[in-house]
């Protein structure tokens, strides 16, 4: 099948980000394990356990990449292949002080509680001579080299302020300091949002322009200018006062920091959909989850997205979710990235939907 150039596809983008997107959806796809260490397979030398950055060897993720790329770019679609520094790694948790560890028996990594948290005076402040920051921007220059331009590079997994709040203090253990203290959880949530910022900059430094924009860790989107990409799944937990006195603030600094900005959230009993659409984001993705509401079940979320804002669904669609999707949605405002078991569900898709 006939390939949009990277130039035209990043032009597609930009009218779909601006609502205008002709012959819409915009339609992608995602080979392949969503866990890290599965699916690059340098990761899978990680040491069980906890592990310091050092373990981490840059230059064997390189075939990865490059494997990525390759399959990403043999089959049909509107999305573009974006290169980030490895996003197996919980990196703001660990710039927060967070120990991090692997499972290799789940494919993924997480961080470990701190239990010497009270205050923001207990987390650094960013530094790029941290080693966990020094490793992620070695990925970044590592990419420049590899990508020569061929594809667009972004910002790495970053997860927000609730997120690193729940990775500091445990679960359900934020949520009762959140209630008992809010001014001192404030503060903590003032330096994890700087450190996110700080964060990003250090990375966006670093990449050049593709297409006057850069890419999305993970969604394959492009953005326009200086892009991030952010998300706050423990935002879910919170009641939306909470959300709104604490979290919201945080999160309104952090889009506002930037030239756009992909939200991502999982369906649940809170969406704050209403109050990010208040925001300057550039793009809310909704995921339809393994077990979770099916594409009908999130119809009244979606439509509430689209009122103010351009849609992506990440998801293991099928043809039905599809058709219905594309009947029931605007086309000129979504995007669909769709999670395939294998290259041939890809291109029956592309022919029948795409293009």
């Amino acid at each position: 099948m006939d390939r949009p150039t990277a130039r035209e596809r990043s032009e597609r983008f930009r009218r779909f980000l601006e609502g205008r997107c002709t012959g819409g959806p915009l339609m992608g796809f995602f080979f392949e394990s969503y866990y890290p260490l599965r699916r690059y397979r340098a990761a899978r030398r990680l040491p069980p356990g906890e592990y310091r950055p050092d373990v981490l060897a840059v230059e064997e993720f390189a075939a990865d990449y490059e494997r990525l790329y390759a399959l990403h770019e043999a089959h049909a679609g509107d999305f573009l292949w974006t290169g980030s520094a490895f996003w197996g790694v919980p990196w703001v948790e660990a710039l927060a002080g967070c120990a991090v560890v692997a499972d290799q028996g789940t494919g993924s990594c997480r961080s470990l509680p701190r239990e010497d948290v009270r205050s923001a005076d207990d987390i650094p402040c960013f530094d790029t001579a941290n080693t966990w920051a020094a490793k992620a921007l070695e990925f970044v220059d590592a990419l420049v080299r590899w990508s020569a331009g061929r594809y667009p590079l972004g910002t790495t997994l970053m997860r927000g302020m609730a997120d690193a709040l729940s990775a500091l203090h445990g679960n359900p253990d934020f949520i009762f300091r959140l209630l008992d203290d809010p001014a001192g959880q404030w503060s903590i949530i003032d330096r994890v949002a700087r450190i996110w910022t700080a964060f990003a900059e250090a990375q966006l430094e670093r990449i050049p322009a593709f297409c006057g924009g850069v890419g999305a860790f993970f969604y394959n989107c492009w953005l326009p200018g200086r892009g991030v990409a952010l998300q706050d799944d423990a935002v879910a937990l919170l009641s939306p006062e909470l959300y709104r006195e604490l979290i919201l603030p945080a999160q309104r600094r952090i889009i506002g920091a930037f030239d756009s900005c992909l939200y991502h959230m999982h369906p649940s009993s809170f969406m704050p959909i209403r109050e990010l659409c208040e925001t300057d984001i550039s793009v809310l993705e909704l995921h339809v989850d393994v077990g979770g509401p099916g594409v009908r079940d999130l119809l009244t979320a979606y439509l509430q997205i689209q009122e103010r804002k351009p849609l992506l669904i990440w998801g293991e669609l099928q043809m039905d979710d599809v058709k219905y999707l594309v009947q029931k949605l605007d086309r000129r405002s979504l995007a669909l990235n769709i999670v395939v078991p294998d290259e041939e569900r890809a291109e029956e898709m592309w022919r029948r939907f795409g293009g």
